[in-house]
This record gives C-alpha cells, structure tokens and sequence, in this order.
C-alpha cells in the first residue's frame, strides 16, 4: 500500500548533517509517510550513513538523472508512491507533528489546491532565532496567479510546504535550467492553475550556516534573467510586478561581484521614486563590498539577540 506522503530529500556530501534531518522525520507523530533520499553524487559516506538505518520507509536511490537540485528533487518525486509530497534540505529539520497537521488540511481542501504552506523558523549561525512570516493565501483566493507573478509568494518554502503529486506533474515538476530559484519559479508556474493554502504554526527549521554570502552570485543572475523571459508576455503590461524581481536580485548580488548590477537597480528604483529606506542599505553594501556586508551582519545578529 501506498504512504499517505512521499519526502523527496537531495544531498550531496552533507552526510555530517544529514542525520539531524533524517531523525526529524523519523520523530514525526504521523508514521504513514516513505523517505526518499537522492545522492547527487556524493563522495563522503552518505550512502553508508543512510543505509545504517533499518526503517523500511527510508529509501537510498542515486540520482541517474540531471544533476543538480532540480534534477534531485524531480528524480525523486518520480519514484515516490505518495498522492502528496514533501521535500527536506539536508541539514534542516522538520517539528514532530509537520506532516500531520499539513496533511490534515489537505484533506479539507478540493482538488485545486495544489500547496499548503507554513511559516519556517530560522536557526541563524549565531544561535538566535526567527519565524519566516510568509504571505497569506487561501484557496478562495481568486488573485493567487496576479500575486505570485508580482513575487507575492516570496517566503514560501518547500520544506514547510505539502504539494500535491498530481499538480506537481502538470506543471512539470521543477525546471532543471534553474540553479538559484527553483523554488520560486516552481511555485508561480503552479499558481498559475492552482490554489495555495496557509497553515498557521512553523513547520520546518531552516538551519543557517556561518558565512552567509552565496558562492553562486552568476547562478542568481542567470535565474533572474531566465524568470524575465519565461514569464515575459505575463509581465508585459505590469511593471509594477517586476519590481520585487528586480529589488531581491539587487539585494542578493549587492555584495557580490556583480554589484554594479545590484547597483544599476537600485539607482533606477531611486530615480524613479520608487525606492524604499533599505534600497539605501543595499546601495551602500554594493560600494562596501563584502566587508561592509559582514558588519551589517554582525549587527543583525546583535540585533536579534537583544530583542
């Protein structure tokens, strides 16, 4: 018999965190659930780690297909057996009663719901904490595509996320093109047809790790062009909806070696007015480069351990 959830999790030598993850769905109040976890090639013991655990739900496959986090995940999901699927990063957690609640709410909800979400709680590098505040969708919600194309689903993560397996197929799972945004592009392609649903309290637990600078800036502004011409005859039209595009491109590159990128946006947001107060910052950050970044940081994490 089929489990009522499949839980797609990709790794590539994360063995040292892995455990943690894998105990987190081991510790799940709803035991009808399989674990597939998708080695990306890795080299340091992973499969002898997971194969060291004699729970029949957990299943150790090599990803022959595409390689790379969306080549993972899809390789996954078309050997999972569930009606509904989760996903897991290595390395991160999910509280005891996740897929229980999210589950439960599934099975309220009509066939056009293809996601329910939660929010997730950040363990930041520094031992402070936070809970993501993602937006609000119901499944009555008739602008649910306007709002995903404008990037209103920013916030929303896989690991506090349920999708259902048949809406997954008909949008085509992940696009495998994508190396930074996968996420995003998979779910405003989905809200195109479908529906998402919020589920109050946090449903994963997203662990930081020291450094916080991505080491794939080119990545991110590859991803970012591709969002503009996958969706470009949606955005024709609708300025205003490239914005929040344009504004997180611009902060995730400002300390990176495309600042001057970052730095274009910003200034363009400036000129025409439409500039928020830490649009400043991130101006700032694409002069001061990394060194200036690290202080911000520093000071956020003060920040956070003072309120």
């Amino acid at each position: 018999m089929a489990p009522r959830v499949s839980a797609i999790l990709p790794t590539r030598d994360r063995a040292q965190v892995l455990v943690r993850t894998i105990n987190s769905v081991l510790k799940q109040s709803l035991a009808d659930w399989e674990l597939v976890i998708v080695d990306d090639g890795s080299t340091d013991g992973t499969e002898k780690l997971v194969l060291s655990y004699s729970d029949p739900r957990i299943r150790f496959i090599r990803n022959t297909g595409r390689p790379g986090s969306a080549g993972a995940r899809n390789f996954g999901v078309a050997q999972a057996r569930a009606p509904i699927i989760a996903f897991q990063d290595a390395g991160d957690e999910w509280p005891p009663r996740k897929l229980e609640t999210q589950l439960a709410a599934f099975d309220t909800l009509p066939e056009r719901v293809g996601v329910v979400y939660s929010p997730m709680t950040w363990l930041y590098w520094d031992g402070s904490t936070k809970q993501s505040t993602p937006p609000v969708f119901d499944h009555n919600d008739e602008g649910t595509w306007k709002r995903a194309l404008g990037r209103g689903i920013g916030g929303i993560y896989l690991q506090a996320s349920l999708v259902r397996a048949s809406s997954f197929h008909a949008v085509g799972g992940f696009d495998e093109d994508f190396n930074r945004w996968i996420d995003l592009d998979f779910f405003m392609r989905l809200a195109r047809n479908h529906r998402f649903q919020f589920v109050p309290g946090s449903a994963a637990i997203y662990h930081e790790m020291e450094g916080g600078i991505s080491n794939n800036a080119d990545a991110m502004l590859d991803s970012y062009h591709k969002i503009l011409r996958k969706f470009a005859d949606d955005f024709a039209g609708n300025e205003e909806l490239l914005e929040p595009h344009r504004r997180a491109v611009a902060r995730g590159l400002a300390p990176t070696r495309h600042s001057s990128f970052s730095r274009g946006i910003l200034l363009d947001l400036i000129r025409a007015g439409r500039s928020i107060p830490v649009d400043y910052v991130w101006l700032a950050v694409t002069f001061g480069g990394r060194p200036l970044y690290k202080v911000l940081r520093l000071a956020r994490a003060i920040w956070r351990r003072s309120v």
